[in-house]
Parts: structure tokens; sequence; C-alpha cells
């Protein structure tokens, strides 16, 4: 039996899943149509902008090869240590409630907060937990997100912590069937003079996004690609990173084809994970035989820039 791990059919749209504009965010740079007509410029089709507790909609920027999807970040704050817990929330159809909260920063209340949300027809992605300073017995115990933040673009320029690939693969040891989304959380300006202009090595645009398979660019049949983790991360500069044209498995055996690259690696519950190495971008398919044993299996490929591709898992058990 064949089971494709990105659908045969849909088309590929390119998405930030955490931006904030300065509409709402006095350390953001640009409004939303700034933001998109930069986007666009790049070949990007979808912007969440994911303001701090305010759910914002957008549509006026929508067209035929742009929408804007619904979303906010909510958070919990613990001012002694100034540990976050931060959820970035998509709306499930235009019909939900707004949702917010103050709660005192733990993981009890963290998790009664995303059980809330869900309840009200949200997605919650779990964001920059490196960044956040969260410690296994925080983030493992997490429940009821349909994602984690595996890249965070802007935390990665300013303090190094935006990669969260080992959190994410121990949650994936201990069970949790998530998804994984490289985003930028860009916010174009004012508070981070280092990361700007856009363009440049230091920018907080275009780092980490996500490739969607989909039939449609509508706000249902892009939710329902993110539920389905119809997608893959990618983390780059100025919104170049390799491509993954199919991955799927057939039998024992893992199958992937996508655009040169010199590493890949097949990442697993276990300590060796299968790979092919070269000195240059010239490797462009990979067979991997399965072990049995595994848990779960990913994708990853990395280019001789060091601009990455990350399937999400396929899960084995």
């Amino acid at each position: 039996m064949r089971i494709n791990l990105l659908p045969l059919e849909g088309n590929i749209y390119k998405a930030n899943l955490h931006c904030h504009s300065k509409n709402y965010d006095s350390a953001a740079g640009l409004t939303p149509s700034q933001l998109k007509d930069l986007y666009k410029s790049e070949g990007y089709n979808i912007i969440a902008f994911s303001e701090h507790e305010k759910l914002t909609y957008n549509d006026e920027l929508n067209d035929n090869t742009f929408i804007a999807l619904p979303a906010f970040e909510t958070g919990l704050f613990d001012p002694k240590t100034r540990k976050i817990f931060h959820f970035n929330c998509f709306p499930k159809h235009y019909s939900v409630k707004e949702n917010y909260a103050k709660l005192e920063y733990s993981i009890e209340n963290a998790n009664n907060r995303i059980k809330s949300l869900v309840d009200d027809d949200y997605l919650v992605m779990y964001n920059h937990p490196v960044s956040s300073f969260h410690e296994s017995q925080e983030f493992l115990h997490l429940k009821g997100i349909f994602a984690m933040e595996i890249y965070n673009n802007v935390v990665e320029i300013i303090n190094r912590t935006g990669w969260s690939d080992v959190y994410y693969d121990m949650m994936l040891r201990r069970g949790h069937k998530i998804w994984a989304i490289a985003a930028d959380d860009c916010h174009t300006g004012n508070e981070y003079p280092v990361i700007t202009p856009v363009g440049t090595p230091y920018s907080d645009c275009m780092g980490g996004f996500i490739m969607i398979k989909s039939k449609k660019l509508t706000h249902t049949s892009i939710i329902s690609a993110l539920e389905n983790g119809d997608f893959y991360s990618c983390v780059g500069k100025n919104g170049k990173a390799p491509q993954i044209h199919n991955m799927y498995v057939e039998g024992n055996t893992f199958y992937a084809e996508f655009t040169p690259v010199k590493s890949v690696y097949l990442k697993n519950s276990y300590w060796h994970c299968p790979h092919q190495l070269s000195y240059n971008d010239d490797i462009t398919h990979v067979e991997f035989e399965i072990d049995k044993t595994w848990k779960y299996i990913r994708l990853e490929i990395t280019d001789m820039n060091g601009y990455k591709a990350l399937g999400n898992p396929c899960f084995l058990e």
C-alpha cells in the first residue's frame, strides 16, 4: 500500500504563518498592505497576520493569488523567570468567537488555554519553544496543539534560538502527533534595527515559510491542508530554499523527489538516520528502507547554501 505524504493533486502555495504589522504592534514597521506587496514579490500566496491578542481578518487584501489568513497570537507570561507560552491561533471558520484571556504562567493554564481555543474551533500552534526557554517538563506536557514552530526566523536572528527541532523530535518520540512549521514572526522595523532592511542577511522576513499543497486558495481549503499536514517547511533567505516535489511510503520503503541538494536525512525515533551525502547539489531523489521499530520518519534536505526543507512526519505506529 502506498501512503502519500504530500497529496498527488492540488496547487502549491507559499505561506508565512507568523507575521506582525504596525496596525497593532508598535515594534512592527509595515502595514498589512505593505507586507502583502513585499511577500507577493517573492512568490508568497498566504500571510497569517497574527497580532497579539487581536484576531484580524484583512479580507480586503485577498485576490486571486493571495489571501490573508485570519489569526492571532496569545500568550502567558511569567514576570519572574520571563518565560512565555506563545500560541498562534487560526480560526477554522469565519463564525468563530473571539477568545482572549489573561492567565498566570503555568503548564496547567497553558493547557486550559489551548483547550478553550480548540473547543472554539481554532487550530493552535506552539511558538518558538527554545526562545521561550522552556524545559522538557513544560513542552512535553502540552495537549491539543496541531503544530510546533520548528523554526522561528526573528529569534534566530536576534538570539540564535530559532531552531526547535530537538524539542520537536522529543515530542514525536513521546507520542505527540503534531506537524512542524517554519515561520518568520516578522516585525520588520523599529524595535529591532539589526534585522532591517528587508533583503539583507539579517532581515526577519522570508527566512522561514511553508509550502502548502491544496486544491484551492481559500480559507476552508488551506485550513484543511494545515490540519492534515499537507505541507512542508522551508528555511532559507529571501524566500529561497529547497523544494520537495513528492514523498511517500510504499511497502517498507520511503521515497522522495526534490530540487538538487547536497544532503538528505530521514530523521526517526532512533539514533541512526539513513542519509545520502554529496559535495555538490546533485541529489534529487532517495529511497530509504524503513526500520519497523521506528515510531515516525521525517525528511530533512539541505543545499549548498545551508538552506533546508523539512517534511512533516509519517507516523508508523
